[in-house]
């Protein structure tokens, strides 16, 4: 019976370390997450603030009404962009990234740009 109830006790000890381990790795594993989604938001902002620059800088000199439709044009392909971002993130996420069905929906974004830019 005490020989029982030793082996009980190495058992929850085992598996209380178990937990712990397993509480840590959880706890990496949303820090991971974590740290790429903030660098994932950076670079975002990075881009946005560059392309704002490269805005201003290609509509110096033009009037209103044109300087308005190429910012209409530009905020377009930026959503196209962010979309397109989005995709790759949630088709990598799932795992299907670079499968048959990922190239269609990317097709299928593309398509959807073509009218707008054309």
């Amino acid at each position: 019976m005490l020989a029982r109830k030793d082996e009980l006790i190495q058992a929850l000890t085992l598996l209380d370390v178990k937990q712990q381990e397993l509480q840590k790795q959880t706890a990496l594993n949303e820090l991971k997450k974590k740290t790429i989604q903030l660098t994932s938001q950076l670079a975002e902002e990075e881009r946005a603030q560059r392309q704002q620059h490269d805005l201003d800088i290609a509509t110096v000199g033009m009037g209103d009404q044109q300087r308005q439709r190429y910012q209409v044009q530009l905020s377009l392909r930026q959503k196209y962009q962010q979309q397109l971002e989005q995709l790759r993130r949630d088709s990598e996420q799932k795992g299907t990234y670079n499968t048959d069905d990922y190239r269609k929906a990317e097709q299928a974004l593309t398509e959807s740009l073509k009218p707008t830019t054309e």
